[in-house]
């Protein structure tokens, strides 16, 4: 048992050690002070120094209420105690007249006997309506009577002043005179009589239940005979049916086939040619309106967003989509053994062998080949040109198998009927097998970016289905976000490899490994799939990493670089649409790709740039021609753009549109993206100097579009600058600084023994002792009243507490007594009502 105790011990005190503290639990008084930094901070625990203040509170109003009315000096009220004019043998005469006064009122309250005959003031006489009883009595009653009368009421009250037995008294004296009036019943034989009355209506009650019981036992046992009886008489004969004649059964099957008779039903009028062609023409409009909008990247009211990816969607088919089955009337396929009305009504009429030949062709049919029997129908299947979407595509040679012979324009339609067939509430594993084709569909996008079709004929069939797979891996990224996470991260692990590879191998290889273009179209889905806002997104992180290596490794001189890097500067920009995050790899390639592009580079003053420290060189895209375009152009296809960086010569077209690029984000960066950043003054002046260099060596017209920019940068810098404001310490007010200078003392005798010892009086010391002792007095006081208050305050929380409670308890105990009052009252009324209704019965 002891090392137990030990060990517990050992293992509080570790826990004591180890614990650690809240830091918002302590308080710590700081100094503004130079020279208190170094002094130790004083650091208090205020939470807890409360609670065990409210806990010390307690335990002290506790003990209080403990003590409460059993301590303290015995209280004497007897007279004259509290008064020292009297003396003591006043005091003991004064108490004894109290007290024979006391006992003779308590023995002569009810003493009827105690009366005087010469007192004749009617405070001792029985009065009614201010006149005597006396004088209601009969005056012609006998003065013999009244004299026996008043006798025996002397006895009376002689006999119980004096405590003799009167019961036995009044016993014998009625055994004596049975002509007394009866005596007054005592308590204990009231009593006996209500029990022996009680335990008679009880012993009634029980009589009259157990005969109710019998008779109830009687009627449950003949309840079953009595019950047949009844069964017996209600039972009544079974009503006839009326056969109905010839006649009417005849009627009722010709209604019935004129219900059953398509050809009652209304048909759609013939229209005329004109309303063929205004419809057709309606349709064509409609349709060419909805592409324009799509053109324009509106959102159409029939598109479906990532929520809507449900079973119906895929359900949805036109008319040419078709697959599965064709039932009867249909113009693409007969259907053998026709389900049509008058086809039945052959059937019908045929006897004996027709009718065994029929049900032998059908069980032909439906063991032939793309047939299917429901009920007594027979239904073929219809041979699908897409017949081959019976196996979802887990890997993208699978998925290359399937549209083998398929064109661009049925690609889709091929997608769908996979969908449409696999749908997962059709069968166990669907979904997966989805999830897995999801990722196929989306390496298929990113593979037809980099192989476009090279004739042009099926460039809109192609731009379609680019934007179907676009727009339908975005909407299921959101229902297969796991297997869309994996795949991205193992496209971005691939890109990053080649990446790498590009930067240790040959100039050659860096030209044409990294990047691809479906690389940057996988950054750009990647960010309309998947929120860029997350700092932890397992896809968005890493595609940052990757496009800020990209920029920073791309070389301005490649044409094809400059032109990716101008395309990844967007998709970041996107990025950061809402964060407008400052990226200092953007900042180095906008300004390494103006130092390609600007005209007569080596003349350009390097001090005022950021990232490059060494004079820039001509490079195949520097500017031969002064003469700048005017207006910055919409945006370029990207795919073009690559085909044109790839090839041998450099136009000055591409010249051109690679400098209206460049300052195109340029103006997206400074103005649109980074206007509130305030590291943008420091980035200004570099382009601001490039601009400037562009100006001075283009043709002697200044170019409009360089100086709206310049200026607008010039302005933006003016502005950042002036809303900057520097650092600054936090201003304390002026501390004087301590001297100390030695005390001197005019009446120091060196001679002098006292002086020399020390002991002078000195005025100083004691001032400072003095207040020293005043500023403790008041600390004290103030604390003591502290602490006066803080007590005040918990005994009103107490009293507070108390009283709520109280009345909480008197508000219960009232609601129960309320509550048993009405119980009580129902049930007074209820008997009475049924006392009623018995009376009336």
């Amino acid at each position: 048992m002891a090392g137990g105790s030990a060990l517990k011990k050992l293992k509080a005190s570790i826990a004591n050690k180890t614990k650690i503290d809240n830091p918002f639990d302590t308080k710590v008084s700081r100094n503004k002070r130079a020279d208190a930094l170094a002094k130790k901070q004083t650091v208090g625990k205020p939470g807890i120094s409360k609670q065990a203040g409210e806990e010390r509170r307690k335990l002290e109003w506790d003990a209080k209420m403990k003590r409460k009315n059993k301590s303290g000096g015995i209280l004497d009220k007897r007279f004259g105690e509290g008064n020292e004019k009297l003396t003591k043998e006043e005091k003991m005469l004064e108490r004894f007249v109290k007290a024979k006064q006391a006992q003779a009122k308590r023995s002569s309250i009810y003493n009827l006997d105690d009366d005087d005959d010469n007192d004749n003031s009617g405070f001792n006489t029985l009065t009614h309506g201010g006149r005597s009883l006396v004088d209601d009595f009969d005056e012609d009653l006998d003065d013999d009577n009244l004299s026996d009368n008043n006798d025996n009421d002397d006895d009376f009250f002689s006999k119980k002043r004096n405590g003799d037995n009167f019961d036995n008294d009044n016993d014998n004296g009625n055994s004596e005179n049975p002509d007394e009036p009866p005596r007054k019943k005592t308590k204990a034989e009231v009593m006996k009589e209500v029990m022996a009355k009680s335990k008679y209506y009880k012993h009634l009650r029980q009589k009259t239940h157990a005969e109710t019981m019998d008779k109830v036992y009687e009627l449950d046992d003949d309840f079953d005979g009595v019950m047949d009886d009844i069964a017996e008489a209600n039972k009544q004969l079974p009503t006839q049916v009326e056969k109905k004649s010839e006649k009417d059964l005849e009627y009722e099957r010709r209604v019935n086939e004129a219900k059953l008779d398509k050809k009652a039903a209304p048909s759609d009028r013939t229209k005329t040619q004109e309303e063929i062609d205004a419809e057709e023409a309606e349709k064509l409009k409609e349709l060419e309106d909805q592409r324009k909008r799509r053109m324009e990247g509106e959102e159409l009211e029939g598109d479906r967003g990532a929520d809507d990816l449900d079973d119906a969607y895929w359900e949805a088919n036109s008319d040419d989509e078709a697959t599965g089955f064709t039932i009867n009337n249909s113009d693409d396929e007969f259907v053998a053994g026709s389900g049509s009305d008058d086809d039945d009504d052959e059937d019908d009429d045929v006897e004996g062998d027709g009718s065994d030949e029929t049900s032998s062709s059908r069980r032909d049919a439906s063991k032939s080949k793309n047939t299917i029997t429901i009920g007594n129908k027979v239904f073929t299947i219809k041979s699908s040109d897409n017949a081959a979407a019976t196996v979802c595509p887990s890997t993208l040679d699978e998925f290359h198998k399937l549209i083998e012979n398929v064109e661009f324009k049925n690609v889709r339609k091929v997608i769908i009927q996979v969908f449409q067939k696999y749908q997962p509430k059709l069968a166990e594993g669907n979904k997966e097998k989805l999830g897995a084709f999801s990722t196929v569909l989306l390496s298929y996008y990113l593979e037809l970016v980099d192989n476009a079709p090279k004739d042009a004929s099926e460039n809109q069939n192609y731009v379609k289905l680019m934007e179907f797979l676009s727009k339908t891996t975005r909407d299921l990224a959101t229902k297969y976000q796991e297997e869309f996470l994996l795949a991205y991260r193992e496209i971005i692990n691939d890109s990053q490899s080649r990446l790498e590879e590009s930067l240790s191998g040959p100039l050659k290889l860096r030209k044409n490994s990294f990047p691809k273009a479906s690389d940057l179209f996988m950054l750009a889905q990647a960010g309309r799939t998947f929120s860029t806002s997350d700092k932890f997104h397992l896809v968005v992180i890493p595609a940052l990493v990757l496009s800020a290596e990209a920029l920073e490794s791309f070389d301005a001189s490649i044409p094809k670089h400059i032109i990716s890097g101008i395309f990844l500067v967007d998709i970041l920009l996107k990025y950061q649409r809402v964060a407008h995050r400052v990226m200092p790899e953007i900042v180095s390639f906008i300004e390494r790709a103006f130092l390609a592009v600007v005209p007569s580079p080596d003349t350009i003053n390097v001090c005022k740039l950021q990232t490059i420290s060494t004079q820039p060189v001509k490079t195949s895209l520097t500017l031969e021609n002064t003469k700048i375009p005017t207006s910055i152009p919409l945006t370029h296809s990207i795919t073009k753009l690559l085909k044109e960086s790839e090839s041998q010569s450099v136009t000055d077209q591409f010249k051109d549109t690679v400098l209206l690029q460049l300052l195109r984000i340029l103006e997206s960066v400074t103005i649109e993206n980074w206007k509130e950043c305030t590291s943008l003054p420091d980035i200004l002046p570099t382009f601001i100097h490039i601009l400037q260099h562009i100006i001075k060596n283009t043709t002697p017209t200044p170019n409009p579009l360089l100086i709206n920019l310049i200026t607008k940068l010039s302005n933006l810098q003016k502005i950042a600058l002036q809303d900057r404001t520097p650092l600054t310490l936090q201003s304390h007010r002026a501390l004087g600084i301590a001297t100390y200078a030695p005390r001197f003392d005019e009446s120091f005798n060196p001679d002098s023994k006292n002086s020399a010892s020390g002991i002078v009086s000195d005025q100083i010391a004691v001032n400072a002792e003095i207040s020293k002792l005043k500023h403790q007095i008041k600390q004290e006081r103030k604390q003591a009243l502290r602490e006066i208050r803080k007590d005040s305050k918990f005994e009103a929380r107490v009293k507070i507490d108390k009283e709520k409670s109280e009345k909480e308890a008197y508000h219960a105990k009232m609601k129960r007594i309320y509550n048993e009052i009405q119980a009580e009252e129902g049930t007074e009324k209820n008997a009475h009502e049924r006392e009623k209704r018995n009376m009336k019965k």
